[in-house]
């Protein structure tokens, strides 16, 4: 089996408005924090280029229970997760809640300590323990569970909460909800996200005399400029544009491309594939093509022969104009570009012939044991963990100081309100892109569907099949999962 992936089924479907979140959840309405609260001084050192506002404290999602609880907290290490003795973000956090919520103790299980060591063991572990009624109360995963994994019926649906303390979700980036809902049962709460964006060279578009890209460009100008920056040969070749492809071979980056020019993989009730239709046929000959007709994308040769291992390494050598990424792809001196770096910058990706459309990367995923004991003390720790107060403690605490770069090392908070107010962090761009990011759902017999779309698109990208000829394939094999 592979190693666990931080992106593992990322997809795309339509973002939902407010009035969709409503209907998700059953007509929500007023926030259910309670309370503006004090401030407290922040825990950040004073920056004069941050403005970070200070950690607010909310009593929000506090638990009526009168006699102590214990709650489990299976968590996924990583990060600052990894040693949740050292006194990092997480430690910081958790002692936040517990000194807010006296009566509750709060024991911390990695969920590699037993005995799982990929996703699939994870998630067969997670049905066999509550199988048994054995369980925890909280979970905390790097992504969304695949629906095909068996894993809901052993977790808690949120609705039910949410309904009662009329818990706002307005506040959560569009693309969240559809990624923690199945049937119509929102599973989990996020605390970050991220989604691709434009990085690109200045010192290459200077040099070329090529203007820099703006929120106002389209598939086209990306084109034009990216063929104008294309030159040189061999070792001394520099390219115009790369849009990133996942390391582990997922092709899941092409769907904002489907997506912006008004096509999708699958209509509106999930039942078919449409990824041989027309609108996703031809995002699909339109992105092989700045390989193979235009020139300005790198082959796996040319790659090799500017002794970059990869799209990234050929970005940060300077040999690359512009790369359609996310931040964590690259080293934090890249991603200083959007705190005004001069050789990097970064823009929102182009907009499509029918849209702007973008890819939403929601992590870490909290959800409910299904099999707890202590439901309502557990919504009240989820509804902590993934509000204000949590989250600007957390985001205080994981700054990286020092050489002159103060930048968050995590990424933009799953709120929408939080990521406005940490702007100066996260930059304005990151903000701007965000509110076209979408994920789809999960979805029944989802890695499958997932490895048809992944296998059958890889011979476009090295030009070895035709768009029509693989679509149609992809069309076929998925459409034969989804009746089976």
């Amino acid at each position: 089996m592979a190693k666990l992936s931080r992106r593992q089924y990322l997809g795309g479907g339509a973002a939902l408005g407010a009035g969709l979140l409503a209907a998700a959840c059953d007509a929500l309405s007023s926030r259910g924090e309670g309370g503006t609260g004090t401030e407290a001084e922040p825990t950040a050192p004073a920056d004069p280029r941050l403005r970070i506002p200070p950690v607010r404290k909310q009593p929000n999602g506090r638990s009526q229970a009168i006699e102590p609880v214990t709650l489990r907290v299976l968590f996924t290490p990583g990060g600052a997760f990894t040693d949740f003795k050292a006194k990092g973000s997480q430690h910081h956090v958790a002692e936040l809640f517990t000194a807010a919520h006296p009566h509750f103790t709060i024991t911390w299980q990695p969920w590699e300590f037993l005995g799982a060591q990929t996703w699939e063991q994870v998630l067969n572990l997670i049905a066999e323990t509550a199988a048994a009624g054995q369980f925890y109360d909280v979970l905390q995963l790097w992504d969304s569970v695949p629906a095909d994994s068996g894993t809901y019926g052993a977790l808690l649906g949120l609705n039910r909460f949410i309904r009662r303390d009329r818990f706002d979700l307005a506040d959560f980036w569009p693309g969240c909800v559809p990624g923690g809902t199945w049937e119509h049962d929102l599973y989990s709460l996020f605390t970050e996200v991220e989604t691709n964006l434009l990085f690109y060279n200045r010192e290459l578009f200077l040099s070329a005399g090529a203007p820099e890209p703006t929120e106002t460009w389209a598939w086209d100008d990306l084109l034009l400029q990216a063929r104008a920056l294309t030159q040189g040969e061999g070792a001394g070749a520099s390219y115009g544009f790369t849009p990133i492809q996942f390391k582990d071979g997922s092709n899941w980056a092409a769907l904002p491309w489907i997506w912006g020019n008004g096509g999708d993989m699958f209509n509106e009730d999930q039942t078919r594939s449409v990824v041989d239709q027309p609108a996703a046929v031809e995002a699909l000959q339109w992105l092989p093509a700045l390989r193979h007709t235009h020139h300005v994308w790198p082959t796996a040769e040319q790659l090799r022969q500017a002794t970059a291992t990869e799209q990234e390494n050929l970005f940060t050598l300077g040999k690359l104009a512009m790369l359609y990424s996310y931040r964590g792809s690259l080293g934090t001196e890249v991603t200083a570009a959007a705190y005004g770096q001069p050789k990097h910058s970064v823009a929102v990706p182009p907009q499509g012939p029918v849209r702007r459309a973008n890819i939403l990367f929601p992590w870490p995923a909290f959800y409910l044991g299904g099999a707890t004991g202590v439901p309502d003390e557990a919504w009240s720790f989820l509804r902590w963990w993934t509000g204000e107060e949590a989250q600007l403690a957390w985001h205080h605490g994981r700054a990286i100081k020092g050489r002159n770069l103060t930048v968050p090392q995590t990424h933009p908070p799953a709120r929408r309100s939080l990521a406005l107010e940490l702007v100066d962090w996260f930059g304005e761009t990151d903000v701007a892109a965000l509110e076209h990011a979408e994920m789809r759902r999960p979805q029944a017999k989802g890695n499958r569907l997932a490895e048809a779309f992944n296998k059958g698109l890889a011979p476009v990208w090295q030009g070895e099949q035709s768009v029509e000829a693989a679509t149609a394939r992809v069309a076929q094999e998925q459409n034969a999962i989804l009746a089976g």
